[in-house]
């Protein structure tokens, strides 16, 4: 878990201020589950950082993570979030290209159900496919799309 948290805290460290993306100003935390897609190169990830390093008061709570790291190739997505809620006491999960993770939507839904006090916000591609699926997120994500 310790290379998740360096590179976190190294991205973080990058993270550039002299432009927000314009979604910024209206993007929140408010649901318990929080998607954010659009197509690739419009600044999600920055969006992403950026609200982490601006809004969450306590980032040690937090963890960043791209879900096309080779780890998720091997390890689900759910066992992950446990380790890091039962072990690190992390609350707040933001999961880059979450698309590129087999199964996505179903353990998302099981993180949502699970864990009542974890905010889940998951990035992606804008295909309608990324919200509707065989376990529809409609229902309990807020989705803001950037263009």
């Amino acid at each position: 878990m310790e290379r998740f948290f360096a590179a976190y805290e190294r991205l973080l460290q990058s993270v550039n201020f002299k432009t927000y993306r314009y979604l910024y100003k209206d993007f929140n935390l408010d649901s318990r589950l929080t998607g954010l897609i659009g197509p690739r190169g419009t600044g999600k990830t920055t969006l992403l950082l950026q609200y982490i390093k601006d809004k969450i008061e306590d980032r040690g709570k937090c963890i960043y993570v791209s879900m096309d790291n080779i780890y998720f190739s091997e390890t689900r997505l759910i066992d992950f979030v446990n380790e890091l809620y039962e072990i690190y006491g992390i609350r707040y999960f933001f999961l880059d290209e979450v698309h590129k993770y087999p199964d996505w939507n179903r353990e998302l839904k099981n993180i949502y159900d699970t864990y009542p006090n974890v905010k889940t916000v998951f990035s992606g591609s804008s295909s309608l496919d990324l919200v509707k699926g065989t376990y529809d997120l409609s229902r309990r994500a807020v989705i803001f799309r950037m263009n």
